[in-house]
């Protein structure tokens, strides 16, 4: 990531470095830029402070930026394509106050450029190809996009081009050994009001996934075990709800105390680290 210069756009700021902004580097930045705290953190590596913070304007074509006085613009979550503009130049109602955009240089220029590779153009019609990320003869580079689901990958895919081979080199992430499954819940934490397990586990250094959910089930699978777990995390459950035990947001407690019990045996779609 790169913090631009006052009045800069994005296309500006990347091209000072020798790289190239695209809608692509900016949606895949948005992660690292849609809460205070993940936006804090960066601007504080770039060499900037907030002072505070501004989220009314997530979908903003300039955000992220940060104003003269240290007031920073954060990012909405889930932002359409749209949204996103290399070439906007950060004002305030329409005046150039010295805002300074944070910006995304072409993450896949510089690990082709690490691979000894070059793209020389791009394409992101094709992103959730099971091919995709790859690099053609001709330099094209096929840029992934960046919600993929699990089903378009797939290590065994021979790089073609409409069923012919031709040349195609795929960008692979290979481990020495397979990661071993998740087998149990080590560290379950209760959330803050309202907040995701993604949140609640940010909270902690932590990350939530399908497998660490799935991995709790069995400690909150009854009223027994949900009892127990939730009084070792600091709070009592009152009484208890079995109805919705598929539920994305189960299990939960009310700020009644009503204890919504998770069912034994549930299907991975009904797990949701971001349901809030």
């Amino acid at each position: 990531p790169v913090l631009g210069a006052g009045n800069a756009s994005c296309t500006e700021a990347c091209a000072s470095i020798g790289r190239q902004c695209t809608v692509a580097t900016l949606a895949a930045l948005n992660p690292l830029v849609d809460t205070v705290e993940e936006l804090g953190f960066l601007m504080s590596s770039l060499g900037a402070n907030c002072t505070t913070y501004v989220s009314e304007w997530g979908t903003g074509t300039d955000v992220p930026n940060i104003q003269p006085d240290g007031t920073c613009y954060v990012s909405d979550t889930d932002r359409d394509s749209s949204t996103y503009d290399c070439d906007r130049v950060p004002d305030s109602g329409g005046v150039l106050s010295g805002k300074r955009r944070v910006c995304c240089e072409d993450a896949l220029a510089l690990l082709m450029s690490t691979l000894g590779a070059n793209c020389t153009s791009y394409n992101s019609g094709f992103g959730t190809a099971t091919d995709v990320p790859n690099i053609n003869l001709d330099g094209t580079c096929y840029v992934s996009d960046s919600d993929r689901t699990e089903q378009t990958y797939d290590c065994d895919r021979v790089p073609d081009s409409g069923g012919v081979l031709s040349g195609k080199r795929r960008v692979c992430c290979c481990n020495e050994t397979l990661p071993e499954p998740v087998q149990s819940c080590d560290h379950p934490v209760l959330g803050a009001g309202n907040a995701s397990c993604t949140e609640a586990c940010a909270s902690i250094g932590r990350q939530c996934t399908v497998a660490t959910l799935a991995a709790l089930n069995p400690l909150v699978d009854t009223v027994e075990e949900l009892g127990a777990l939730i009084v070792s995390l600091g709070a009592n459950c009152t009484t208890y709800v079995s109805e919705w035990g598929t539920g994305t947001d189960v299990p939960n407690i009310q700020p009644d105390g009503t204890c919504y019990v998770s069912d034994t045996d549930r299907d991975s779609s009904t797990y949701d680290c971001d349901r809030v």
